[in-house]
């Protein structure tokens, strides 16, 4: 899987959207692209620094929650990315 980067995207496209995988260290935040709706990286953190969304708190916010599967293969992803080095950082 490789993975995009949210910057590569116009600065008003996509809908912001947050991982919530409570298992894992790591959620990332970023936009998804509406032509192919790929999620596309914009910040990795530790999960203990946030508190994981409700899918009412997302509403309320207007991002998207995203949840299983495709939640669980980004962050699994981006994740192997951190412990292998293969990128110096997620940060935009």
């Amino acid at each position: 899987m490789r993975i995009r980067r949210s910057n590569t995207l116009a600065d008003d496209e996509g809908k912001v959207f947050m991982t919530c995988v409570p298992s894992s260290p790591i959620q990332v935040i970023g936009r998804r692209d509406p032509r192919t709706g790929e999620l596309c990286v914009g910040k990795v953190f530790a999960s203990n620094d946030c508190k994981l969304p409700t899918a009412d708190d997302a509403t309320e916010v207007g991002f998207e929650r995203v949840t299983g599967e495709e939640a669980e293969r980004l962050v699994a992803q981006v994740y192997l990315d951190i412990t292998t080095e293969r990128t110096a950082s997620w940060e935009e």
